[in-house]
């Protein structure tokens, strides 16, 4: 694009605003606005806001945190609401971006969008607030449980909206390509089990609104669930669940409130976050080649003294061929953790051998379905003639 192309020769319009991301959003805009052309999700008609708001009591006259505003649809309805001010953290700048056009469009008085990673920002803050809302975050998290666990920290009442973990995810192949190892971790003394997935193709959408790299961990429902508890809430309320047949996979909404502000955990006992070897061997080099495969199921306990490795944005891998990989994560391994055993390796090895077979048996199932139907369609077609 020339310089000067940036320039527009019309009279103010807030089509014109909307257009400088042209075919990276995701909403459709509220009335007035509803004939502007931007993206087509109801976002600004979240019935989950409402629910959460009847589940805590509303949020009028509360201070909210929001984590992840993406376009600021949901940050609108906190403040229809009544909420007294909203702090949102954005960290995708193309994101914090379009909420400063909505902002501006819908005249949003009662909102502060901030640019910033909100991680590094809950590890600098004690802040506290009446409300932390969640949406669409959880499942974009490399370290979930401190999320969950910070979150916990900075308000009593938490809202989260996210994809869960499920075997359910491999009966569709679009969605269980992006799915691969999983290994247990531990997190301010909570044990839990970190389930791989990755962005793959999604990373070339213009609009791409996932996490800040190329993969993201994802819980169980009840390793979530458990997790919500061990941190202090003890009502949690669910709505809004989904399995399959969502498009993203299995879903559930959450508002988690704590009854007792004493049980508030505190950030200084958190600790290191340990995770099992196999994950952070990957997490050095992440492949965005990887297959429709089921995984394995086999996972290993953390290293007590692993340090998480400090790289935060790590370079996509340019080798396919798997063999090469896997060498390249031996040499890895060691770099991470030299003390790693050879077994450790091996394990990973048998893994990566033990996904592969269930593939095959899965085509072959597949493959076995589909003669038995081509099979019935042609005795009807005998039938007939």
């Amino acid at each position: 694009m020339h310089v000067l192309d940036r320039y527009v020769h019309k009279a103010p319009d807030p089509q014109l605003a909307v257009d400088i991301f042209a075919g990276s959003w995701a909403c459709a805009l509220p009335a007035p606005y509803e004939d502007i052309t931007a993206g087509t999700i109801p976002l600004f008609h979240d019935p989950r806001v409402e629910w959460a708001a009847t589940t805590f009591g509303g949020f009028a006259g509360k201070q909210v945190l929001e984590l992840g505003p993406l376009e600021g649809a949901q940050t609108y309805l906190l403040e229809q609401h009544g909420a007294e001010h909203i702090y949102a953290i954005e960290s995708n700048t193309t994101a914090y971006l379009k909420c400063l056009i909505v902002k501006e469009l819908l005249k949003l008085r009662r909102v502060e969008f901030v640019c910033g990673d909100f991680m590094e920002y809950f590890r600098g803050s004690t802040q506290h607030f009446d409300v932390c809302f969640a949406s669409g975050v959880l499942y974009h998290m490399r370290r979930p449980l401190e999320l969950l666990a910070r979150a916990a920290a900075s308000a009593d009442q938490l809202f989260i909206w996210t994809h869960y973990y499920d075997r359910s995810l491999y009966e569709r192949p679009d969605l269980a390509q992006h799915h691969g190892v999983s290994g247990r971790a531990q997190y301010a003394g909570m044990a839990h089990t970190l389930h791989r997935q990755e962005y793959q193709d999604s990373l070339q959408w213009d609009g791409f609104c996932g996490g800040s790299a190329p993969f993201s961990y994802w819980l169980a429902r009840d390793d979530l669930l458990d997790s919500l508890r061990h941190f202090g809430f003890d009502q949690l309320t669910i709505g809004f669940e989904t399995s399959i047949e969502h498009s993203g996979g299995p879903s559930i909404a959450i508002a988690a409130v704590r009854s007792d502000p004493t049980t508030r955990p505190d950030p200084a006992t958190f600790g290191e976050y340990r995770i099992a070897p196999e994950l952070l061997v990957l997490e050095q080099e992440p492949r965005n080649d990887r297959t429709t495969e089921p995984p394995n199921h086999r996972t290993t306990e953390p290293r007590t003294q692993n340090p998480e490795p400090r790289t935060e944005n790590p370079e996509p891998s340019t080798e396919n061929s798997e063999l090469r990989a896997g060498g390249r994560a031996l040499e890895l391994s060691y770099a991470v953790a030299p003390e790693l055993e050879t077994a450790t390796y091996v394990k990973y090895l048998e893994a990566e051998i033990l996904r592969k077979n269930e593939h095959i048996r899965h085509v072959e199932r597949t493959l076995e379905r589909y003669e038995a139907g081509a099979m019935m369609r042609l005795l009807r077609l005998l039938r007939r003639a």
